[in-house]
Order: structure tokens, then sequence, then C-alpha cells
């Protein structure tokens, strides 16, 4: 009698540690495929940071040209604006 239950605690001990095995098992292969999508994900976040930073440049630059632009025809027709506000002033 005592042998039979010896022989079931071992194997209830057996089974125990197989299921823990499983589960650890399960958790090793869980951790991996959490890695593997947060390389996957830190990748394209990376990649919409780099290409963001890109598109803010392009705009930073547009937005510089055209201010430019606008400072640079202003001063070709300054004269003349200030000419047009002086005669308006004076009436002619």
């Amino acid at each position: 009698m005592e042998e039979i239950l010896n022989r079931i605690i071992e194997i209830d001990n057996n089974a125990k540690a197989i299921v823990q095995d499983g589960k650890k098992r399960k958790e090793q292969i869980e951790e991996l495929i959490d890695n593997a999508y947060k390389e996957e994900i830190d990748s394209q976040k990376k990649s919409f940071e780099v290409k963001l930073r890109e598109k803010e440049a392009i705009e930073d630059m547009k937005a510089r040209n055209e201010i430019s632009r606008i400072e640079t025809d202003f001063k070709k027709s300054e004269q003349e604006i200030i000419d047009n506000i002086i005669n308006s002033i004076k009436g002619d």
C-alpha cells in the first residue's frame, strides 16, 4: 500500500513538473514573440520619426523661403509703397 502511495506521489510530482515546464516554455515563447513585435514596433516608430523630421525640415525650408521672398518683394517695392502713401496723404 505504501509503495502504491509513493508511486502516486511520484506520478503527481512528475505531472506537476511537466505542467511547470510547459508553462515556462509557453512564457519563453510569448516573451520571444513580444520581443520580436517590440523590435518591429520600435523599428517602425524610428522610421516614422525620421520621416516626420524630414517632412518638418522640408516645411521649415518652404516657410523660410516664402518669408525671404516676401521680404525681397517688400524691399523692392518699399519706396514705391512709401511714395504712394505720401502722395495719398498729400492728395495728389
